[in-house]
């Protein structure tokens, strides 16, 4: 091989590693990215160490819905992203009672949740551009009834997958036919 033809194949090599490169970025950045969990404030549905995905193209086209476990930029100056579950979204009234979350006056179906917890809310609704977000480890989470709702702007994605360890692979499915 002549060195030309050598210098050519490098400049292809270096050409396709680039655009690899710069395809990977956007799709971190725009569509789907990982995320690892760190705490336990979402056990039993994530627990630390689990990595999941984030999806990020579909909010750009539909709003959130309750249920759904989202990331966001950490309140109250933490470094970290956080990553929870939307419980009530714009315009919702919520509280709790005896360990149990009412949205809208009815109580919230919980199947995720493996006991019930003591911190309570006051009754209030939430404002437009806003989602109250909770762990489903009531008791060990910092959430919405710490720091308050969460800007929508604030949110970075959807988590559709947990993907690793390979023996809790999930797809995290929410109801999707919720009223809001």
């Amino acid at each position: 091989m002549d060195t030309s033809r050598f210098l050519d194949e490098i400049i292809d090599w270096m050409k396709t590693l680039i655009i690899a490169v710069i395809i990977a970025l956007i799709l971190r950045s725009f569509v789907i990215s990982p995320f690892k969990v760190s705490l336990t404030s979402m056990y039993p549905t994530l627990l630390p160490d689990d990595l999941i995905l984030v999806e990020k193209i579909s909010m750009r086209f539909s709003s959130i819905k309750q249920g759904e476990v989202v990331v966001f930029r950490a309140p109250l100056g933490e470094r970290k992203d956080f990553v929870k579950r939307v419980i009530a979204v714009p315009g919702d009234k919520i509280e709790s009672r005896e360990g149990h979350v009412y949205v809208n006056d009815k109580p919230l179906e919980e199947t995720y949740l493996k006991q019930d917890f003591s911190v309570s809310i006051v009754p209030q609704t939430v404002k437009q551009g806003e989602y109250f977000v909770m762990g489903d480890n009531r008791d060990n989470s910092l959430d919405s009834r710490n720091f308050g709702a969460i800007k929508a702007a604030n949110i970075k994605g959807r988590v559709i997958l947990v993907f690793w360890p390979w023996f809790r692979w999930q797809v995290l499915a929410y109801n999707r036919s919720s009223e809001h």
